[in-house]
């Protein structure tokens, strides 16, 4: 069951990677599991990898455009964090 789990991890990474913005009944679709099982990784294991945008959408946290944004700022200005 743990190997499965971490399976369903790396396919949801691979999902969200791939098209940046899905939300968690496609992905959940895609893999052919519940939306719940979906949703409790996104909010649990994943929530470091993970951020979810105001239409529900999810990317991966280094694919943020809004987390980009700020980076690039931070680097353009040579500013610390």
């Amino acid at each position: 069951m743990l190997k499965k789990l971490e399976n369903l991890e790396s396919q949801i990474i691979a999902i969200i990677q791939n098209q940046p913005g899905v939300k968690a009944r496609l992905i959940a679709s895609k893999l052919g599991v519940d939306k719940t099982q979906v949703n409790s990784l996104l909010y649990g294991k994943l929530k470091s990898k993970v951020v979810q945008n105001k239409k529900y959408g999810w990317t991966l946290k280094s694919y943020d455009p809004e987390v980009n944004k700020y980076m690039n700022y931070f680097l353009e200005n040579n500013l610390s964090f």
